[in-house]
């Protein structure tokens, strides 16, 4: 596939929702001066997106010992580019119907799966090149 290709397809997704634009503008732009106090608020503009962050840190899959109740909490235990990445993941998701189910996938598993990786290429390499970082994810 050529660059032409790749942007024509990129130009023809859907838009995130203005919350999620709104909350990687400002990550991207503030660098290391990203006011966690800011994230939260841009993040409680939007019932879903809260809805969604609190439901997924009182996941199994983080475990742990009490409940978060406060957006300020899942920010301060997941980390700011964890939140984004799940923010525009959610964003996409919400945005596409995905089923893997004919390639044998479990289509949940999948896309947690998926944000897994991009949590991990986010962290991994956010310290090393923040521009490959964004470009892969």
């Amino acid at each position: 596939m050529d660059n032409e290709v790749l942007l024509k397809t990129i130009d023809n997704l859907p838009p995130l929702s203005t919350t999620v634009v709104k909350l990687r503008d400002y990550i991207d732009s503030a660098g290391a001066d990203v006011n966690m106090q800011e994230v939260v608020k841009i993040i409680q503009q939007d019932p879903l997106l809260t809805a969604e962050l609190l439901r997924l840190a009182n996941s199994p899959f983080y475990g742990f010992s009490r409940e978060i109740s406060t957006i300020q909490q899942v920010v301060s235990l997941l980390g700011i580019n964890n939140v984004k990445n799940v923010a525009i993941a959610n964003s996409i998701k919400s945005t596409f119907k995905v089923d893997v189910s004919p390639y044998g996938l479990n289509t949940q598993e999948f896309l947690g799966n998926c944000i897994k990786e991009t949590n991990f290429i986010s962290d991994w390499l956010s310290e090393e090149d923040k521009k490959l970082s964004q470009m892969l994810v």
